[in-house]
């Protein structure tokens, strides 16, 4: 059916409706020509659903869709593009769905394809994202089409399928920087670095020029390793082509590189020549001075955030929370938590935890219990923050109520908690209670203990004095006694002035590292404690003469005089 005149002129109202921008104007239109049936008319209506589309006007589109008498496969594949852009990704998924039933599956072109993938990919529903992936391959399109290739590897590598999504990639008639880049994100994100850097060399040896995504995912490969070499030498390598001067989203992952190797003040330089400075490359040098106990100048770094008028994000609230408590910054604490309210994210678990934290270490346990009571979801790291708190202020009866009703939540303790149990038991003094929970480690909760949770046992045992029981548990450790086993076993007997024992407990740690410093320390407490001045300085240095063993890993509890046992 031709457009009747009245069909041509709102065709004209909706043009000129779009070219000034009038959303009002054309959401009044849509609805005239919905109610006045004039939908029905095919030029019109089919006009009508690209406009909805491309204005993301989504509310009615698969109504008007179904009500055309016309719909060409062009519709179709807008329908879906436009579902995917706008987030409606389910009813995109539908959309395609009733395609197959209609039997025009055929007539999906490539962009639409790659919209589907990307909603499998957001879902993670790989049975829709193999059934996809059927018809693409029965076209032929992940061969030849870059894009779509691209599409199937980065779908299979976010869902954790890197063998098949090197499988696509080595199928690729044509392999791009688009394509190399796709598998290098899933190499990534799943910590395969290897194989990341694997790629990298592959892609300079065929000569294909890296992009800033590409850069992007080394450097990040970069900061977890953080291996500074590689990324100063990407570092040069992008200022030498230029990307740092307009690409500020590449500066920031640059200062996000340095920062979490350490280098602070190199993090700093790049971060000063940003030609935008945003949240994130602000959040990169606050994480940074937080990461390596640098909390003031962090704290610092926040207020310079707020002056530029910069809204801090989520991230940059954790690092200041994790800063406040460290120091004790109880008014900059409850000022965050006040904003993070305002924002509506007091309910977000990560920042539930971080307050939750920061209100433990400010001794405010009731705060703490506060935030934890309104989180809706709870995880372990929850539940340890509060046993932390209640073990702080000598609540020790309360722990096991806590672990009780922590499994009835379905959350069960890992060996984070039960460290942070040990620890309260080791300096409220509480033998009785931190041997049960020990046991309890492996007999109720079929955990295995590592040698930190052996490290708290002798430590509790060397504070009480019970030193034949400290000798014993280390004697037990399933693995040899780490320099912290022996440290703690020095500082027993620095406290109770047990000479002997010291001086072998002495040996053992300077063999595991001669520039222990504690360790000498220690050592000449005990002998100044035991009336022992002259002899303190040539006891302990022929004491270290003598541990020049390069076997000392390899040393065991059974070395110890059995006097001493």
């Amino acid at each position: 059916m031709p457009p009747s005149p009245l069909a041509q002129d709102v065709v004209r109202i909706l043009e000129l409706c779009r070219k000034e921008r009038n959303r009002h104007r054309i959401s009044l239109s849509f609805s005239y020509i919905y109610r006045s049936g004039l939908v029905i008319h095919a030029s019109l209506g089919s006009y009508v659903v690209m406009m909805m589309v491309e204005d993301g006007n989504i509310l009615y589109t698969k109504e008007v869709f179904e009500r055309l008498i016309c719909q060409d496969h062009y519709l179709w594949n807008a329908l879906i593009i436009g579902y995917v852009k706008y987030g409606e990704i389910h009813e995109a998924l539908d959309l395609y769905e009733t395609m197959i039933q209609r039997e025009c599956v055929i007539y999906a072109n490539n962009l639409a394809f790659v919209s589907l993938l990307s909603a499998c990919t957001i879902l993670q529903d790989m049975e829709r994202g193999e059934g996809i992936y059927s018809e693409i391959a029965r076209r032929g399109f992940h061969e030849t089409d870059v894009f779509i290739g691209s599409s199937l590897i980065n779908m299979y590598a976010k869902c954790g399928f890197m063998r098949k999504a090197n499988d696509v990639f080595n199928k690729q008639l044509i392999q791009n920087v688009v394509s190399w880049t796709a598998l290098i994100a899933g190499y990534a994100e799943h910590g395969h670095f290897r194989e990341l850097f694997h790629c990298e060399k592959e892609m300079r040896r065929q000569g294909i020029l890296l992009d800033t995504f590409t850069f992007g995912f080394i450097l990040r490969a970069c900061a977890i390793m953080k291996d500074i070499e590689k990324g100063r030498e990407v570092h040069g390598e992008v200022t030498r082509l230029g990307l740092l001067e307009d690409d500020y989203v590449l500066g920031s992952i640059l200062v996000d590189m340095y920062a979490k190797c350490g280098y602070l003040v190199e993090a700093l330089k790049v971060f000063e020549k940003l030609p935008k400075k945003d949240v994130v490359s602000w959040t990169a040098i606050v994480a940074g001075y937080t990461e390596y106990g640098h909390d003031e100048e962090a704290l610092s770094c926040y207020r310079n955030l707020q002056l530029e008028g910069i809204a801090p994000n989520e991230v940059t609230f954790v690092c200041i929370l994790n800063c406040c408590g460290s120091l004790g910054a109880l008014c900059t604490g409850k000022e965050i938590h006040t904003q993070i309210i305002i924002k509506g994210l007091e309910k977000e678990l990560f920042l539930g935890n971080s307050l939750i934290n920061m209100y433990i270490k400010c001794g405010l346990l009731l705060d703490a219990r506060a935030v934890f009571d309104i989180l809706p979801i709870r995880d372990v790291v929850s539940w340890t923050a509060l046993v932390t708190g209640y073990g702080q202020l000598g609540e020790i009866k309360d722990i096991y109520p806590i672990l009780e009703r922590m499994m009835g939540e379905g959350i069960t303790p890992d060996l984070v908690t039960f460290r942070a149990v040990l620890n309260v038991c080791s300096h409220a003094g509480s033998i009785d209670k931190a041997e049960v929970f020990f046991i309890s480690i492996i007999s109720h909760y079929g955990l295995l203990p590592k040698c930190e949770h052996y490290n708290c046992l002798v430590d509790l045992f060397g504070r009480a004095g019970h030193i034949e029981k400290a000798i014993m548990t280390m004697e037990q450790m399933p693995f040899h006694p780490s320099i912290t086993s022996w440290n703690t076993m020095l500082s027993s007997c620095q406290w109770w002035n047990n000479v002997e024992l010291g001086k072998d407990a002495f040996k053992h740690s300077v063999q595991m590292n001669e520039k222990d410093t504690a360790a000498y320390v220690c050592m000449c407490n005990i002998y100044v404690n035991a009336a022992m001045h002259d002899q303190a300085d040539d006891d302990v240095l022929a004491l270290r003469t003598t541990c020049t063993s390069p076997c000392s890993l390899n040393t065991n509890v059974e070395s110890i005089p059995s006097s001493y046992r």
